[in-house]
């Protein structure tokens, strides 16, 4: 992990102070969540389900959390709308100070603190050495990336391709029942709906986004006849993606069966 020069420095700060101890917590392992926010909000593992998260270590004392502030606000936005949560781990001992920060900075995402500093018992508990230091966390509550927050926004923009949110997965999942409702509306072809459907992906989970163009599409099947309702059933694949998202017993009363 390449180290700032500022990064350096309150890494140094660390080891004067005699707060360095073995990093507890890296890329691989699995992590228990169970903080409460200042402003009472309840962050635990179970909130991670198809989800990421990214921990970020900090203080406003800190001169290289400040370099690197910026790095972090520009992560959340580009990110937060894609089902990426935010949770700052501060270090501060002054709340007030933090707070105030928070609102200078720009950092609008929830934050821990504990006023304790280096002592903070998730500092002790994830062996953190030097700050600023970033987790992104993936929903099965492994840590999949690690690093200070100058390379927060590229690891985000990696680690989705290979581990999609669900809020990613439903918007797909929208285009995908678009397209299939144009193949059946404009040329009842029911095997390219198949096709569109079942490219739908199997870790996506029910979604209530999803419930109005589903039925739309199955209505659609259902106005076009028995034999196109029929076709679209014996279609496993395409029912299983299909009863995933509203349950099996409302697929197959849209569509009339």
């Amino acid at each position: 992990m390449k180290i700032s020069y500022l990064g350096a420095v309150c890494l140094a700060l660390a080891l004067l102070a005699g707060h360095v101890r073995a990093a507890a917590v890296n890329v691989g392992d699995s992590v228990s969540l169970n903080w409460r926010t200042t402003n009472g909000i309840a962050v635990f593992n179970r909130e991670l389900k198809g989800h990421l998260l990214v921990v970020d270590f900090w203080a406003s004392w800190c001169p290289a959390c400040m370099q690197e502030a910026p790095d972090v606000a520009k992560a959340y936005r580009l990110f937060s709308h894609d089902g990426v949560g935010f949770v700052g781990i501060s270090l501060d001992v002054d709340l007030g100070a933090m707070q105030r920060t928070t609102r200078r900075i720009g950092y609008v995402w929830p934050q821990v603190c504990s006023c304790q500093g280096w002592s903070d018992p998730i500092v002790q508990q994830w062996g953190i050495n030097a700050i600023p230091t970033a987790f992104i966390i993936g929903p099965d509550a492994r840590i999949l990336w690690k690093g200070f927050p100058v390379g927060l926004a590229a690891a985000l923009k990696n680690q989705l391709k290979e581990h999609p949110t669900q809020v990613i997965l439903a918007r797909r999942a929208q285009f995908l029942l678009a397209a299939a409702s144009t193949a059946i509306r404009d040329h009842r072809d029911v095997a390219r709906a198949c096709r569109d459907i079942s490219n739908i992906s199997p870790a996506i989970h029910r979604d209530a986004s999803l419930l109005k163009p589903v039925r739309n599409l199955l209505l659609l099947v259902r106005r076009n006849g028995l034999k196109l309702a029929q076709k679209l059933r014996a279609n496993a694949t395409a029912m299983n993606r299909l009863s995933t998202l509203i349950g099996r017993r409302n697929v197959m009363m849209y569509l009339g069966l």
